[in-house]
């Protein structure tokens, strides 16, 4: 796959000069941090741990709140 980047890396400044390249270049790196956002929010990835700590939060704040609505005595 790096060899096919390359190649249409090398394509696009030949036809396009270096504006090409760069509008490669950016294209690239827009793919490529898709894929990694991608795989850290998808099903079994970073998504399931953010879960896990949000309802632990939620768990966290009820029991203060119950606890703060009992009078002392």
């Amino acid at each position: 796959m790096l060899l096919q980047i390359k190649n249409f890396h090398f394509w696009m400044k030949a036809k396009m000069g270096q504006r090409g390249a760069a509008i490669t270049e950016y294209v690239v790196l827009l793919a490529f941090v898709c894929v990694i956002g991608y795989g850290l929010l998808s099903q079994g990835g970073l998504s399931n741990a953010i879960d896990g700590v949000i309802k632990k939060v939620i768990a966290m704040l009820g029991v203060a709140s119950d606890k703060a609505s009992k009078p002392t005595t």
